[in-house]
């Protein structure tokens, strides 16, 4: 008897335990991190990096997350399933997020480097595509056989019957510091674009070989999408979705239909999606994608965006080789377009806008100190308008087009051009209409000249696209250059392109470009106070700020300065690598600068250390107004 207690003493005791293990199981999985390498370790749970979680089960330890889940993922090369299973995709939970650049060994997302440890997610399902020696397949091209047809897959909570969570209520996914390369959603694509139907009703729809978006709020930061290939949105499809983009590059996408990298889309007046699109893009680089019909970058359709401080670069489309706007509120500010091409869609019709077409009678446009250099179509090589559009403060120089060499202006649409420059150093109009009025322009430079108040029909003398300071390239104004305080002051934009104040001397400047009464460096570091300044007559600490302005033509030396446990690995000066010097000189102050500085942490004796993330994958840079600078006037 007293043996039957016993055993029933510990059986009970054995489920108590077996309860309080569970329960602080399930309390560690919400908002638990997990660490993923290539081959695993431990126990492979993925509850340190002694215990990583291996790439095998990599897929479905993120499909189980709960929200506030944060994994982990060192570098490497990762695959959503085994071959010849082509609907593999990784799938992300709401609210769960993936972080990328892990040497796997840091105890904090600060410490890890993207750009040192790659970690990269892969549709090349057969691992046989022809890669670069981080795994990333580079070109649709160089796709070989039968790749996974998406690679990762966002989605909102199931619907209870027609009931569904709107996705600005949703928790927010997180995706930063990945490549995700080699999805290749073709043969769905083309077998749709000949009305057959290869998939089975239960099987999920396709649009992108890249990131599936839909009915979800998703942050996507410092990701780099290359050699995607989708029917809408080579890279990126988002459907009812709230979606972020900050810091991310583009390029060698593809899309059989419209959206070379990007397609935002809202179902007006179909099934399944309705709720409207919103997207924020900001400080990335789009280039050498195409789409065969329309945005050789981005495809916006009847949905919401914003692109701030991006550059698009050598893009191709049947109609708008950078953006296209269809029926949907765009805003571009501060963005750069250069060598981009309308080159006609599949019916070889139309050809407009090399670097922008904003299409449709609901469309709502605005452009706001902007440069469009080097782009071509056959109506508006810089930007084409069958909508309504508003291009204020902007350059548009050098492109080309049969009709409309910067513009072209569709009939019974509204086009409306202040304070911009449109010159080229060629014969040819600058401004297309297909009205029987001419384009509302004022306080413009065209070449040729043009109706309206303010306008001027004399060389603004522009230089070619430089580093300026900002985020972008731009055009400046040389000396003597008539655009210089001869602009309008109704409704100009408080900044430049480079986030320069407006104005610096006794008017607004035309164009994009800001001619400063001073000439500025650009700090970018990863923590404040790590520059110190010596002038001839002074010297100081940086304190916080990013623009540092000085009387033009002095000697300026910058010296950089380490946090305790931080050491310097290197310094860009103008985008350039000048090594990992303790200080720079500037012998005479002829123009602004960019200097970035790029830290590490000093490894410990315990190995807890690694790099830190001072820079992504390029830099971005914002200059705060003059008039906020306080001492650095």
């Amino acid at each position: 008897m007293a043996t039957r207690k016993a055993s029933g003493a510990f059986l009970s005791l054995f489920i108590l335990l077996g309860f309080l293990v569970l329960s602080l199981f399930s309390r560690h999985a919400e908002g638990a991190i997990f660490r993923v390498t290539q081959n695993g370790a431990g126990l492979r749970d993925g509850s340190s990096w002694t215990n990583a979680c291996d790439a095998g089960r990599f897929p479905q330890l993120l499909s189980g997350a709960t929200p506030g889940t944060e994994i982990w993922i060192a570098e490497g090369r990762y695959r959503p399933g085994s071959p010849n299973r082509p609907y593999s995709a990784f799938i992300l939970p709401p609210g769960v997020s993936l972080y990328g650049g892990f040497a796997g060994n840091e105890v904090s997302v600060e410490q890890r480097d993207p750009l040192a440890h790659v970690s990269v997610l892969t549709g090349d399902l057969s691992l046989d595509d022809t890669v670069n020696s981080h795994g990333v397949t580079e070109r649709v091209e160089d796709i070989v056989g039968q790749n996974s047809y998406t690679v990762i897959r966002c989605e909102g909570e199931p619907r209870e019957g027609d009931v569904s969570i709107p996705a600005p209520e949703r928790p927010q996914s997180v995706i930063d510091g990945l490549v995700i390369t080699g999805g290749n959603s073709e043969v769905i694509c083309y077998a749709s674009l000949h009305g057959e139907s290869p998939i089975k009703a239960e099987d999920p729809v396709i649009q992108t070989g890249g990131l599936h978006i839909e009915n979800a709020r998703v942050e996507v930061r410092q990701t780099s999408f290359t050699g995607n290939q989708g029917f809408r949105g080579g890279a990126v499809w988002n459907a009812s979705g709230v979606t972020r983009i900050q810091k991310c590059t583009f390029s060698a996408n593809r899309a059989i239909m419209s959206g070379g990298s990007i397609y935002n889309w809202t179902n007006v007046g179909g099934t399944g999606v309705a709720a409207e699109s919103e997207m924020t893009i900001t400080e990335s680089l789009f280039s050498s994608n195409n789409a065969r019909d329309d945005g050789g970058a981005i495809d916006n359709h009847f949905s919401e965006v914003s692109v701030r401080r991006c550059t698009f670069s050598e893009n191709t489309a049947g109609n708008g080789g950078g953006i296209r706007n269809y029926q949907g509120k765009m805003t571009v500010e501060a963005c750069t377009f250069s060598g981009n091409a309308a080159v006609g869609d599949f019916y070889r019709s139309d050809i407009r806008g090399g670097g922008i077409y904003n299409q449709g009678s609901n469309t709502d446009a605005v452009i706001v100190n902007c440069t469009f250099y080097g782009n071509s179509a056959d109506f508006g090589g810089g930007a084409a308008n069958w909508g309504k559009m508003l291009l204020i403060n902007s350059t548009l120089s050098e492109n080309s087009a049969a009709h409309g060499e910067e513009l072209a202006d569709g009939k019974d649409y509204l086009t409306e051009v202040v304070n911009c420059i449109l010159w080229h150093g060629y014969p040819g109009d600058e401004i297309y209409t297909d009205q029987s009025y001419p384009v509302d322009v004022r306080y413009s430079i065209i070449k040729g000249g043009y109706p309206g108040e303010g306008n001027l029909d004399v060389s603004p003398l522009l230089g070619t696209p430089s580093w300026n300071g900002g985020p972008t390239r731009t055009c400046a104004l040389l000396p003597g250059s008539p655009a210089i305080d001869s602009g309008t002051s109704s409704g100009a934009p408080v900044t430049d392109q480079r986030g320069i104040q407006r104005p610096q001397k006794s008017g607004f400047d035309r164009g994009a470009y800001e001619v400063s009464v001073r000439k500025f460096l650009v700090m970018r570091a990863p923590f404040p106070g790590v520059f110190r300044f010596s002038t001839a007559t002074e010297q100081f600490e940086s304190g916080e700020g990013t623009a540092w302005g000085f009387p033009e033509g002095i000697p300026v030396t910058v010296t950089f300065l380490p946090q305790a446990g931080k050491r310097l690995k290197d310094v860009l000066v103008d985008r350039r690598s000048v090594g990992a010097v303790s200080s720079y000189t500037f012998p005479n102050l002829d123009r602004d600068h960019e200097i970035e500085t790029v830290f590490m942490e000093t490894l410990s004796s315990s190995g807890g250390g690694g790099c830190s993330a001072g820079s992504g994958f390029f830099s971005f840079l914002l200059l705060i107004p003059l008039l906020l600078i306080g001492r650095r006037r």
